[in-house]
């Protein structure tokens, strides 16, 4: 569907009829046309054509669609998110809960030891693809130790080490 608004160069949505601006004789018209230009103008940046917005307005999660916009776009599109998905439904996909820069607060015998992530590997363990951070300082863990034995702040550590001597 052809835009019936464009941004001029301070980013305010202007209508426009045949190519050529519109313009008000009064202020007050100007004031309600400025308000019809930004809220058509907003309709029109969504992408979204009139039957989509009925689609999602019947839908029960419609709710939503505002924070569907932002993932759709955050994610990189249809390719991206298939790739993703695919991915995901051949056991490829690995969620990371930190990266390298991140520090870490590792549990070994009772005591906390801390260190900044310096490397992250994937391997094969086990015939299950498994993730694991390590600090300079030797401690890290495998993806599935996070929330256990590693965590990402100190108030976690302490907090799991209170829980284990109350146990």
């Amino acid at each position: 569907m052809k835009r019936m608004t464009k941004r001029d160069e301070d980013g305010r949505a202007r209508l426009t009829k045949f190519g050529m601006q519109m313009y008000c004789s009064t202020q007050a018209t100007a004031d309600c046309l400025a308000k019809l230009e930004d809220r058509l103008a907003a309709y029109e940046d969504t992408g979204l054509t009139p039957g989509q917005v009925s689609v999602l307005q019947t839908h029960p999660d419609h709710a939503y669609a505002d924070y569907v916009r932002t993932l759709w776009h955050d994610i990189g599109g249809m390719e991206r998110m298939e790739a993703v998905a695919k991915a995901e439904r051949e056991g490829r996909l690995v969620v990371l809960p930190c990266r390298v820069g991140d520090m870490l607060y590792v549990i070994i015998d009772g005591k906390i030891y801390e260190g900044e992530v310096y490397h992250i590997s994937y391997s094969d363990y086990y015939g299950k693809v498994t993730a694991t951070a390590w600090t300079k300082s030797g401690v890290g863990g495998n993806l599935e130790d996070f929330g256990k034995t590693v965590f990402q702040t100190r108030e976690e550590a302490e907090a799991a080490m209170e829980a284990l001597h109350n146990t």
